[in-house]
Formats: C-alpha cells, sequence, structure tokens
C-alpha cells in the first residue's frame, strides 16, 4: 500500500511573476529581515552567483531563476548539493530526510531535469514537487516547485470498519435507488 499526504492549495507554480531582489517578496507584505535565514540563503546565493537572480514565492510555491550554479555534471548528486547549500531558502529542513529523487531527465534540448518529492517521516507529500533545472553546461539555471511547510502528521489511531458497518453508514447518509 502506498500512503500519501495530500499537499492542499494551487497546483504547481509555473512561470509567473518573477521578481528580482530589489522588489524581492518572500509572501506578500513579509520581507524578512536581516537575519532572517532565507535571506541570508539569498545573499549567500546571489554573492556566489554573481547576482542577477529572480526569485519568487507564495502560498508555498516558489520559483528561482538565474545563473545559480557553475557548470558541473548535472544530476541527483549535484541537485541534492545545491538544494541542500541554500536549503533555507526552500523552506527544506534536510534535503536527505526531506526529500525522494527521481531519476534524471533530459529533454530535446539537452537541459537536465531533477525532481524531488517531499517526504515527511518517510511518507511521500502528494502535490510537493521540488524541480532542479540544469542547462546543456550543467549549470543550475532554475528551481521551482512546492514544499509542504506544516510537517505535522496527525494519527488517526489503528481505526478500522468492518464492510458492513460501512455499508450501514452509506445509506443512512445517501439515498439510493435500485
Amino acid at each position: 500500500k502506498s500512503l500519501y499526504l495530500v499537499a492542499t492549495g494551487l497546483g504547481l507554480l509555473a512561470v509567473a511573476l518573477v521578481f528580482s531582489w530589489s522588489s524581492f517578496a518572500f509572501a506578500e507584505g513579509n520581507i524578512p529581515t536581516k537575519g532572517d535565514p532565507k535571506s541570508q540563503a539569498y545573499v549567500e546565493l546571489e554573492r556566489a552567483s554573481g547576482g542577477a537572480l529572480h526569485y519568487y514565492e507564495k502560498d508555498g510555491q516558489f520559483f528561482l531563476s538565474g545563473k545559480l550554479s557553475k557548470a558541473q555534471t548535472p544530476g541527483v548528486k549535484a541537485a541534492k548539493s545545491f538544494l541542500d547549500t541554500y536549503k533555507a531558502l526552500f523552506g527544506i529542513k534536510s534535503v536527505d530526510l526531506d526529500l525522494k529523487a527521481a531519476e534524471p531527465d533530459k529533454d530535446d534540448t539537452g537541459d537536465t531535469f531533477v525532481r524531488f518529492t517531499q517526504l515527511i517521516n518517510g511518507v511521500e507529500v502528494q502535490g510537493s514537487l521540488v524541480n532542479v533545472h540544469f542547462d546543456q553546461d550543467g549549470a543550475i539555471v532554475s528551481v521551482n516547485g512546492r514544499v509542504l511547510q506544516d510537517r505535522r502528521i496527525t494519527n488517526l489511531g489503528n481505526l478500522a470498519i468492518t464492510q458492513s458497518a460501512a455499508v450501514s453508514t452509506a445509506r443512512k447518509q445517501f439515498t439510493f435507488e435500485k
């Protein structure tokens, strides 16, 4: 059996409005303070990449683009290293514990995409995604996706219901025509 958590809200963020650091906003009306870990991660990335970054975040969805890394061999290892270095920017606590990588995909133009699904206590969060995009030279040029920030899992216990009890409950709640 597969168990999935459902991340509610809008679908994955596609290319939308993108803001540069001068109009940088993590969420409307929520500009981070100087000591904020997300702000620090952004400043470190901006310094490492030589600037010209674009970042937008809203409702748990994020989009980051620019020359985010030097040329390297694209793949899971390089993507995990990048995400681990700047994890505060994406709301990731532990890349190894919070993300599960899929096999990298290469498109017709030679770009490589490494996709990750979020895990909470080892359980996949349906609707979550972190996508790391490498260009043909192996440089990371964008990271986008959705990461659920509320990592609490409610345990409903070991409740079980018999088939006859389920049918009885359904008959009480719905009208059936024969």
